[in-house]
């Protein structure tokens, strides 16, 4: 094997290793204290979390004059103490840009947070806290059909935002760390190899 053809292929697993490390899971979480409803039962000021996972791979570029980014995560769950922990079905998660807000929301936006950070976040980075003192789009969450029932939320305060990066990896794509330390592994041998080749 040349040694050319050597550099080549080390390069270009270098070069895949940062294409794999851009990559990762991200998970969104809304935070606050609500009241409502859920399957007829009446719930009041308890913790509400909405945990949105996806892969910062599947994030799209902003779009339309609102620069809207816009997508349905891997998973959501919306846990809500002393009543339970449920699954949602075709939820989105957003960052309209050009009006600074992040959001979630099934039909409509259910939640919005307003800050003007949002202006230029892309969704794949982590962020926050970050406050609401009240939900503007509480009036719009009613009838969200849930995994437990149909959930209609009344009040929404003290609300936080925020964005991690790692958690769960819901797209199957290697966990950076793993694919760095596989990749590293094959560049080292196919050098072994080139090496034990060369006459000695």
């Amino acid at each position: 094997m040349k040694f050319t053809t050597v550099v080549f292929i080390v390069a270009s697993v270098v070069f895949l290793q940062m294409s794999i490390a851009a990559a990762g899971p991200i998970t969104y979480l809304f935070d606050g204290t609500a009241s409502g409803t859920l399957g007829g039962q009446t719930f009041s000021d308890a913790s509400l979390r909405v945990t949105a996972v996806a892969d910062t791979a599947n994030v799209p570029a902003p779009v339309g004059a609102e620069s809207t980014i816009s997508f349905n995560p891997a998973s959501v769950a919306i846990d809500i103490s002393a009543v339970g922990t449920m699954a949602v079905s075709n939820a989105y998660v957003f960052d309209a840009q050009a009006l600074t807000g992040v959001g979630f929301g099934v039909v409509s936006d259910d939640i919005q947070i307003h800050d003007p950070s949002f202006a230029t976040y892309n969704m794949k980075s982590a962020i926050g806290p970050i406050f609401e003192a009240a939900d503007p789009s509480t009036a719009d969450w009613t009838n969200m059909p849930t995994s437990i029932g149909d959930l209609t939320v009344t009040s929404f305060t003290n609300v936080t935002f925020t964005a991690t990066l790692g958690g769960s990896n819901p797209s199957g794509v290697p966990a950076p760390s793993a694919a760095g330390l596989s990749l590293v592994g094959l560049a080292v041998s196919l050098i072994v190899a080139y090496r034990r080749r060369l006459p000695g």
